[in-house]
């Protein structure tokens, strides 16, 4: 017999549980997992596993509860051990080791394949008219739109020169005089700045409007790790096409832009641009170096000074 303490914390445990989830519909209508048994994120019952969090030291002495025993692997769960409960089964108990692993805070949205679980929060209908109607008008305005048209374009030009060169070469032996302020159409260092300014304030209002969490539609292409290195991003462009063009109708860039590379602010000002032109088809994912501390390390912060010396 368990005491009230103990009770207590199981219930405030198990309220944490969300009131509907796919598998326990599936388990209702008859049907269950389709693997029970290589679904470790399950009870046998067919419900999902809820996270019983570690009670803190002090409370585990005024349990007086027995300790208990894990219904998989038959060891020991002390009190105060955090383990895996059936909001269902009142009896079963699943040890941290052969539990699901992985706790899903419920408080975020959050997709779980394999117990069947799903939260999404409701978007209220004013906020998503208020984000169609900054949309619009970003559409309308885009300063930076026919920045990133020239930069599209020039790109275009240089992939095409790439892809016919004879003889492959290192991308730190590869180098074009002046290439960034021809690329944004600039005569001076005050004129490229102030193009990348127009074209920055582009792509963030085009970021801000949309999701984080983005769905591709398929046929998409997926572009990593570039680190600056333009002329082999223009290889792959040539390679399996322009993004926005037939052959690449979907694309996604997960991150690394930036950092290592000889041509950091080029690559980005390519992404952006392509971005601005394809905003619903062209997706750039953060990765690891779009982060002010690691640019700060390994080059870009540095990259940036030395192209718009001006700023």
């Amino acid at each position: 017999m368990s005491c009230a303490l103990y009770q207590d914390v199981e219930e405030e445990q198990l309220a944490q549980a969300v009131d509907w989830d796919e598998a326990t519909r599936r388990v209702e209508d008859g049907q269950g997992p389709a693997d029970r048994e290589g679904c470790i994120a399950l009870c046998e019952c067919g419900r999902p596993l809820h996270r019983f969090a570690r009670i803190p030291k002090y409370q585990t002495f005024l349990l007086c509860t027995p300790d208990k025993e894990c219904e998989r692997c038959d060891n020991t769960i002390l009190a105060g051990d955090m383990h895996f409960i059936c909001a269902s089964c009142s009896d079963v108990r699943v040890c941290k080791e052969c539990g699901p692993g992985v706790f899903i805070q419920r408080q975020y949205d959050f997709l779980d394949a394999s117990a069947g679980e799903v939260h999404v929060q409701h978007v209220p209908a004013r906020v998503l008219h208020s984000r169609k109607k900054k949309r619009s008008m970003m559409d309308l305005e885009a300063p930076g739109k026919q920045v990133a048209a020239k930069v599209v374009e020039r790109a275009h030009r240089l992939m095409m020169e790439v892809g016919q060169e004879k003889q492959d070469i290192l991308h730190k032996d590869w180098q074009k005089d002046g290439l960034l302020y021809e690329m944004l159409g600039a005569a001076t260092p005050e004129q490229a700045a102030e193009s990348m300014f127009q074209l920055v304030a582009a792509t963030q209002e085009i970021l801000a409007v949309q999701p984080s969490l983005t769905e591709v539609k398929v046929p998409c292409k997926i572009f990593g790790d570039i680190h600056g290195q333009l002329r082999d991003m223009l290889l792959l462009f040539h390679s399996f096409g322009m993004p926005g063009s037939p052959d690449c109708p979907q694309c996604v860039f997960n991150g690394d832009f930036v950092d290592r590379g000889r041509h950091q602010v080029e690559v980005l000002t390519v992404l952006y641009a392509l971005k601005v032109m394809n905003p619903t088809s062209v997706f750039l994912n953060r990765g690891n170096h779009e982060d002010t501390t690691m640019n700060a390390k390994y080059g870009f912060e540095k990259a940036v000074h030395a192209a718009f010396p001006a700023v």
